[in-house]
This record gives structure tokens, sequence and C-alpha cells, in this order.
């Protein structure tokens, strides 16, 4: 199996090494940096993303895995050709929006975001990010600058963010025995969205991880890999 693992903001690839550490060794994982000053993915437009994944042509049974932003990603490739899944496992990950009005106050916090990190120092910026009430109930991250290239982080809040994606409950709904979604239990926001979610039949396998918030993937590594191994046969 091949599982094609994708960061959040602020993230880079070997967030996914604790993980990868406890799970099976027969899974082959691919997990870019996606804010590397090398990395060749582009970040214009979901559009230009997917056609970047496609390209890496990956073959064989394969699930799409994705934190936060990197989970906002997966739903975006997963939707687009669903057939070509045979998981998809988000964590912490917004569904998409369907006010017209929240979408324009994340355009508003996406620009405002995109200014600070191209002119604010880079203790200011992880500061001001960690303190973000989302994050509340997360341990903050220390993060060195030179592994991120500030264009590309720039160009994922302008062209990625959550005011560009749609939710689509018709996709969802129809694909979710293939839909496992990852919430921690203090991760309020998310709770409740996904909740919803369940109540309206648009998701169905979903696990609220006890004691954790946000940062579900660099808090809870243990328990997070004990669930996929059980609920996912893996």
């Amino acid at each position: 199996m091949k599982i094609l693992a994708l960061h959040g903001f602020l993230g880079q690839g070997t967030d996914w090494n604790p993980l990868m550490d406890l799970m099976p060794t027969t899974i082959d994982w691919i997990t870019p940096h996606l804010f590397s000053p090398k990395s060749e993915f582009r970040l214009d437009s979901y559009e230009d993303f997917i056609a970047d994944v496609a390209a890496l042509e990956i073959q064989g049974p394969k699930v799409l895995l994705g934190y936060s932003m990197g989970g906002r990603l997966a739903y975006e490739l997963f939707k687009a050709n669903p057939s070509e899944w045979d998981a998809l496992i988000v964590l912490s990950a917004h569904p998409g929006l369907e006010d017209s009005a929240e979408a324009k106050s994340r355009t508003q916090q996406a620009k405002l975001w995109k200014e600070r990190f191209q002119s604010w120092n880079w203790n200011e910026l992880l500061s001001a990010w960690n303190s973000q009430p989302v994050l509340k109930n997360s341990k903050p991250l220390v993060l060195n600058e030179e592994r991120y290239d500030r264009k590309k982080l720039c160009d994922a809040l302008e062209n990625l963010s959550v005011d560009k994606q749609r939710f689509d409950p018709v996709t969802l709904k129809k694909n979710r025995s293939k839909i496992w979604a990852y919430i921690g239990s203090n991760d309020k926001k998310y709770t409740d969205i996904y909740v919803r979610m369940e109540n309206r039949g648009i998701i169905e396998n979903l696990t609220l991880v006890d004691g954790l918030g946000h940062r579900i993937l660099h808090d809870g590594v243990e328990q997070l890999a004990t669930q996929l191994e059980t609920q996912l046969d893996l």
C-alpha cells in the first residue's frame, strides 16, 4: 500500500516520521515537504496541485492522508477523482465552506496572514501563529526558517486557503465508506463541524480522539497510529 501524506501549513514532510515509525513497514510512504525551497509542487491553485500529484503516477492500492491544510488538499484531490483512491484519511481538516459570508471573512484572514508572512520576522510569526484560538489546546511548534520558502507559504495562504475550497456534500456522501476523519476531542470548532456532518449522513467514519486539540498529528501520534491500524486494518 502507498500513502501520500500531506502536512499542514508551516509543516514539513518529516512531520510524518513519528507516525511512520509506529506503522507497518509494508507501507510505502510519500511525504513531500511542500514549502521547501526545493519543492516542485505548485501552490498557485488547487487545480495545479492536483495536476502535480497526478504527474507522480502513483500505482497500486493508494491512500490519501492529510493533516490540517494537507487534509484540505487531500479533500480536493479525492473529490477530483474519488475512484483513483482506496481511502481518504483527514486529520483536523476543514471539509470546505457552504456560507458565502464566512468565505469572505476567511479571505480577509488569509490576506492578513499573507501580509504578516511577507514582512514580520520569523519569531514574531511563530508566536502569532501559535496564539490562534484553534491552537490553544496544542503544544506550540519550534520551526527553523531555513527549511521554508516564504513565497511558497504566501502562495498557500492566498491560493489554497479555506475560502477557495467549497463543501461538496454530494461527493463526500456518495463516497463516505472510503473516508475516515480524526478530530481531537478538545478541538471544539472542528468537532462541531464533523458532528454536524455525521448527523447529516455525509460522513460515517468519524473518530474523536480523546484529550487532543487541533495538532492531533503532533500531540497524539501513538493514539493516532493505534486508531489507524485498528480501523483501517493496516
